[in-house]
């Protein structure tokens, strides 16, 4: 009997095995998929604040110890939050923010991710001027006590992007 057991265990467990990593594999897809869905939002919930100029909103998405690569160079957190607040209460007001092709990649254990994307921006400026400019932005993200955050955003200004109007 000892001996039955031992080779049906030789039969079964490679069986068990490739079922035991189809159903692993499919766990970490839906995993995966559920946090790319979640950094989708993630990026809308941004894209409106930053469309209604809601600047404590907009803000409330950046980690502490956040970067962000502009065409001017990188900058730390308080250098950008104090420029865009400048920015802002100087009349400038966003008009527009479209994102298109976005693309999330998630990293090892659910809990870094990467956005890319197209922007296109408009922009009324304070003298009555309008902007229409267009981007390629990468979005890093870091979930930080269950709630994520922007730890560095890179901007990089297209070839075709239009000269203000």
């Amino acid at each position: 009997m000892r001996g039955a057991y031992r080779e049906a265990d030789a039969y079964a467990f490679p069986a068990l095995r490739v079922a035991v990593c189809k159903n692993v594999s499919r766990m970490k897809t839906t995993r995966k998929l559920l946090v790319e869905r979640e950094i989708r939002e993630v990026e809308e919930g941004l894209r409106r604040a930053y469309v209604a100029n809601d600047l404590p909103a907009y803000f409330n998405y950046f980690a502490a110890d956040s970067t962000v690569m502009t065409p001017e160079g990188l900058v730390d957190h308080p250098s950008y939050l104090a420029s865009w607040t400048n920015y802002v209460h100087c009349g400038n007001r966003v008009v527009s923010l479209e994102y298109s092709d976005m693309r999330v990649r998630v990293g090892p254990g659910e809990n870094t991710a990467v956005a890319s994307f197209g922007v296109r921006v408009q922009i009324q400026m304070a003298d009555g001027g309008l902007t229409d400019e267009r981007y390629l932005e990468t979005d890093v993200w870091f979930r930080v006590a269950s709630a994520w955050r922007l730890v560095h955003a890179q901007y990089v200004k297209r070839a075709d992007s239009a000269d203000r109007r």
